[in-house]
């Protein structure tokens, strides 16, 4: 006869396959008839914007578009000039185990971006751009217990109780960012953009019913070309979000907890106003993903056995990854930038992410600081150094897989001797990851035929605790069970034993 037990049904995500790669493109770009010859090439700027992903055949493809500026001095001089540039990419991440149907959250950066002058009419720029993708694909596992299973009241059952935390759903929603504005009063006024850039910060959450409410804002930073002296100006500018995603799966929202990625997908922004522009008309698209982990508290059997008549458990595995930990580390790391000419005013300053290298005692967070400055001498120029931010992380080394982010802050420079410092904040942030393995048992094949004999053996037996066993493990052995153990000993159900304790083994009579 087989016993099935009863089991619980969970619908769980887990990680197929993962990956990222720094790619490199190139794109010539001819300056338009109706702007002048480029004499000097004075900064290039860019941004990768998500276009695409997807998962299939051993690769996850993501593709996008680099949106990139350069701003030039013209040959013969004369006010500040820029060129813009939509250069699309495509990068494939190899791994044998992704495949078709699986779910991919992607996000993409631009590393570095250089513009190399071929003649006064071409130029050539060069993105570097830094992909990393995972792709995810669901299970319904089973786990089992003995609860309302009539055929288990004669058995005696294991049951462990463990807490997870898995990735139970992962959505996507697409929304925009929008609106007119205005820079501060102070500020000269505009005359032509030069380039523009977004980081869109998230900030938080909340669970109202069924929908998810996710706050940030879009901090979108100008540069451009003053109307009163022509020079180049820079100003931040924020835009306040906050979206609704409808979460609606038939399950209490109160035990889960969400990871919001949000990755603008386009940029486009028009000065308000004339010649004389004192505004801007924002529109940002931007697609949320968003990874949801449940809080669950799960029992289930993982031995069984029959004092009466022998038995043999069919068993399964079921290996599941849970969030451990999150962590936080801060750092400011300080750079000189030797410049070319004497400072005389600083432009904007930015910071492009590299990669995140680990070892054993911790992390180093690379990254490329770039300053835009005007010299003394009335020319504009652009410095660029690379740099990394060092972390110790001692646990780095005691198991568990980790998840890095580093999440930089507003770039501060400002002028000293022998050139430019610029003060760059850096937040890692560190998710640990462990495999919770439950050892479950599945089925009870019972053989009626074999039933079990005591008749011959002694009612009581005296036993000194050795090798690691406890209550169950004795039991078992033994032809008892752990009330019977508790009882003759005046132990408690719940207690420990450790070796060289010496026990009665009362034997259970059919």
């Amino acid at each position: 006869m087989e016993i099935t037990l009863n089991k619980k049904n969970l619908r769980l995500y887990y990680k197929q396959a993962e990956g990222a790669v720094t790619h490199e493109e190139r794109s010539e770009i001819i300056v338009p008839d109706s702007l002048p010859d480029v004499g000097r090439v004075i900064d290039s700027d860019g941004i990768a914007l998500l276009r695409g992903k997807d998962c299939a055949d051993g690769k996850i493809t993501v593709s996008g578009i680099v949106r990139a500026n350069i701003a030039y001095e013209p040959e013969g001089g004369g006010s500040i000039r820029s060129l813009a540039a939509q250069i699309p990419f495509s990068v494939v991440i190899l791994d044998a185990k992704a495949a078709y149907g699986a779910k991919v959250t992607a996000n993409t950066r631009v590393t570095n971006i250089f513009t190399t002058l071929l003649n006064s009419r071409k130029l050539q720029i060069t993105p570097e751009i830094f992909v990393s993708a995972e792709a995810y694909d669901h299970a319904d596992i089973s786990i089992p217990d003995d609860s309302d299973c009539d055929a288990c009241r004669s058995l005696e059952s294991l049951i462990e109780t463990v807490e997870l935390n898995p990735i139970t759903d992962i959505r996507e929603r697409g929304f925009s960012i929008s609106d007119e504005c205005g820079i501060s009063t102070a500020a000269p006024p505009i005359a032509a953009l030069i380039h523009s850039s977004v980081n869109v910060q998230y900030d938080d959450y909340r669970v109202a019913g069924a929908k998810l409410i996710i706050k940030g804002a879009a901090a979108v930073r100008l540069v451009y070309v003053t109307a009163d002296s022509g020079l180049l100006h820079s100003e931040d500018v924020s835009i306040p979000f906050s979206e609704v995603i409808d979460m609606a799966d038939g399950e209490d929202n109160e035990n889960k907890t969400f990871s919001v990625t949000p990755v603008p997908t386009g940029i486009y922004v028009q000065e308000q106003g004339g010649d004389y522009a004192k505004s801007v008309s924002v529109e940002i698209p931007v697609t949320a993903q968003v990874i949801v982990r449940k809080k669950l508290t799960v029992s289930y059997v993982t031995d069984a056995y029959s004092t009466a008549v022998e038995t043999e458990n069919l068993t399964e595995t079921h290996r599941i990854v849970c969030l451990d930990s999150e962590q936080s580390l801060k750092d400011t790391v300080r750079e000189t930038l030797h410049t070319v000419g004497v400072p005389a005013s600083i432009v904007c300053a930015r910071v492009y992410p590299g990669e995140i290298i680990s070892a054993d005692d911790g992390y180093a967070a690379a990254f490329r600081v770039c300053v835009t400055y005007c010299a003394e001498d009335g020319q504009t120029h652009t410095v660029c150094e690379k740099s990394q931010a060092l972390f110790a992380f001692p646990d780095r080394s005691q198991g568990g897989d980790a998840a890095v982010e580093a999440v930089f802050g507003d770039v501060y420079a400002a002028i000293v001797a022998g050139g430019i410092e610029a003060r760059v904040p850096v937040e890692l942030k560190i998710k640990i990851f462990s495999t919770r393995e439950l050892n479950t048992v599945s089925g009870i094949t019972v053989n009626e035929e074999s039933v079990k004999s005591a008749a011959d053996a002694p009612s009581l037996t005296i036993i000194k605790v050795g090798g690691g066993d406890t209550l169950w493990t004795l039991a078992k052995r033994y032809n008892s069970t752990r009330k019977l153990i508790c009882e003759a000993n005046g132990l408690r159900d719940s207690v420990s034993v450790t070796d060289g304790d010496v026990l009665i083994i009362a034997k259970r009579r059919v």
